[in-house]
């Protein structure tokens, strides 16, 4: 998924898509829908390039685990999200 967006997002020179995997994730195994898993990762990935106004930053994909679970996390230095759309 990451190489995919990776060529996706070239249209973006000034975006870099960043794949992290922690050793504490190295060689986990997850029980997961790979459909599912591609087009989640693929649409938060476009919300966090979509934060760049200007189509510069960087986006990382991180791979780690917690006890029992596999994590994935996507972080972006982007605009983020406007205070009135948050939760109160």
């Amino acid at each position: 998924v990451i190489q995919e967006k990776r060529i996706e997002l070239s249209k973006y020179p000034g975006i870099e898509i960043e794949a992290v995997l922690e050793k504490s994730a190295a060689g986990r195994l997850v029980e997961v829908d790979p459909l599912e898993l591609r087009a989640l990762v693929s649409n938060v990935v476009n919300n966090a390039v979509e934060s760049y106004p200007e189509r510069t930053g960087k986006v990382w994909v991180i791979f780690t685990e917690s006890g029992q679970r596999a994590l994935i996390s996507i972080r972006d230095r982007g605009k983020g999200i406007p205070a009135e759309l948050l939760p109160k």
